[in-house]
């Protein structure tokens, strides 16, 4: 608005070489000065300006040295039709041609602010290209992130604002060397339209408790999904172009595929009796597995006597019906993901045989759990299919060392569980060692 004023404050930090005398000889230290600046433009200045390179009324600057350091307003038409909009990019330039070492601008930022008498907000979100001059993938991130708003891009820099203010305009805009964002929290855990978690127990599903075979909550699990895509239909037209409207609808036609698969996986599971068990006991493999994790690890000794490798604490018998604690629990997502597999993984000829499957969630949310309850299922019905098949079925590779140490202790103690049920069901397992083998290596030398 007219009265408004454009201010920007800086900081930085330049070097000045100074010599000292350290045990008798003199060297050459670099000591930091401190850097500073601030600078307004009168804000009718800038709208009474078609397109051109405007400088400060005011620019003041503190310990630059022989630093020859510039503030630099250029301005752009932004829409025609309404002039008291304009779009503005804000420079700070260092003009200096000689003695670059220690005329150098280090540790640069700067923020820019719009003051109004009115005290409210003025700086809009930037531009950005025409929504139907985008590919399909940037308007389905046009979509997902239609409540994010960017308001400054960097030359050289990087655009920092106000990320908390999550409304049309924003108070200020910096321009950050290093900058730094902190990452909104995410949780695998969903809700249902009670508000109460949505986690499928393991052991109905793993045939542990009579009269349950968990295949209800399976089916609560698809419902609810089929539900929220039902929910999400009738906001599409509440979206204020056709573009995101597109959008919209194939962002929904993949999740009605997905719930598709989901179902068509219970469906098969309930049909076929093999894979059915082959599931039970999957489930019940994991269960297992969760029961013998633990924080520490359990110490060995090697007894010399009767020359075997001894454990001090005694061998505790599994009781899956004291679980107890946050485990014994499939999360809604890694359910989603066995029950949209199974299927493939089980039949050949299955349609989405092709289909390469990715599970996105930040470190901590399941992903693991997710695909070796769904590696237990593949081994355990190959064996079921042929006692005799003890070929390579899973492929495992990690790109950290540290990450191969953590997940193959992990898929170790699956295969430890998948060797107890083994051994408690021969007639179905056969008697030949579920086993998991390691390969480290560089260069293409194994080690």
């Amino acid at each position: 608005p007219s009265g408004s004023k454009l201010i920007v404050d800086g900081t930085g930090g330049r070097y000045e070489k100074i010599d000292v005398m350290i045990a008798g000889k003199k060297q050459g230290w670099w000591v930091r000065r401190s850097v500073s600046l601030h600078a307004e433009l009168d804000g009718d200045n800038i709208l009474n300006t078609h397109r051109r390179k405007i400088s400060p009324e005011i620019c003041e600057i503190k310990g630059q040295g022989e630093i020859d350091l510039k503030v630099e307003i250029f301005t752009h038409p932004y829409n025609r039709l309404t002039p008291d909009q304009k779009l503005i990019t804000v420079c700070l330039v260092n003009r200096s041609k000689e003695n670059i070492e220690e005329n150098t601008l280090f540790q640069a930022n700067f923020r820019v602010t719009i003051t109004a008498e009115d005290g409210k907000t003025h700086i809009l979100p930037y531009p950005g290209p025409e929504i139907g001059s985008l590919d399909e993938e940037e308007k389905s991130m046009q979509l997902l992130y239609r409540h994010e708003r960017t308001f400054g891009v960097g030359h050289g820099c990087a655009a920092v604002w106000d990320y908390q203010a999550r409304e049309e305009k924003t108070s200020w805009v910096s321009g950050e060397c290093l900058p730094s964002i902190e990452i909104p929290s995410i949780t695998p855990d969903i809700l249902d339209e009670n508000k109460r978690e949505i986690k499928i127990p393991m052991a109905p599903l793993a045939g542990l408790v009579d009269g349950d075979d968990g295949f209800e909550s399976l089916e609560k699990l698809i419902l609810s999904y089929e539900d929220w895509i039902t929910k999400r239909s009738k906001e599409i037209n509440e979206l204020e172009s056709e573009a995101l409207r597109d959008a919209g609808e194939r962002h929904l036609k993949d999740c009605r595929y997905c719930a598709t698969r989901m179902r068509k996986g219970l469906i098969f599971l309930r049909n076929d009796n093999m894979a059915r068990r082959a599931f039970q006991l999957a489930n019940r493999a994991i269960l297992f597995q969760q029961l013998r994790s633990r924080p520490e690890v359990r110490r060995w000794k090697f007894d010399e006597k009767s020359r075997r490798v001894v454990f001090p604490d005694a061998y505790e018998k599994l009781d899956p019906n004291n679980i107890g604690g946050t485990k014994g629990k499939w999360r809604a997502f890694q359910m989603a993901f066995l029950l949209s597999t199974v299927n493939s993984v089980a039949d050949p000829e299955d349609a989405d045989r092709d289909i390469v499957e990715l599970i996105w969630f930040p470190t901590g949310g399941g992903k693991t759990e997710a695909y070796l309850g769904l590696s237990a299922f593949s081994l355990l019905l190959r064996r079921m299919k042929d006692n005799d098949d003890t070929g390579t079925n899973i492929l495992m590779r990690y790109t950290l060392r540290l990450l191969t140490t953590q997940q193959f202790l992990r898929a170790a103690r699956l295969i430890c569980a998948l060797e107890l049920i083994r051994k408690d069901h021969p007639q179905e397992l056969g008697t030949k060692e579920f086993s998991i083998g390691l390969w480290v290596g560089g260069n293409n030398t194994p080690n």
